[in-house]
């Protein structure tokens, strides 16, 4: 079986794909267990007031994730209009 140039980018960011969540696994157990071995040590975390009026980290997050979406939508949308203009004009 011949394999096209399409069939052979859709492996190699499929094998990317599983490569990262593979990474991402161990470095969640990696901290897991780090934050368990620190939370044993000290139960209880000084409180820091300076940091008080800061967004929350989830919030933080899903700000940054929902922004990079919406980039990368019209990102997409920009390429797709840029191909779209390259496109032999269709005959009527």
């Amino acid at each position: 079986m011949t394999s096209t140039l399409m069939d052979l980018s859709i492996a190699a960011q499929e094998n990317t794909l599983s490569a990262m969540e593979t990474s991402k696994a161990y470095m969640l157990e990696s901290f897991k267990a780090m934050t368990a071995t620190t939370r044993r040590v000290m139960p209880t975390m000084p409180s820091m007031p300076e940091l008080t009026p800061m967004i929350d980290p989830r919030e933080a997050v899903s700000m940054s994730y929902d922004f990079a979406e919406k980039l990368m939508a019209s990102q997409r949308s920009f390429v797709e209009e840029m191909m779209a203009s390259l496109s032999p004009p269709e005959e009527i």
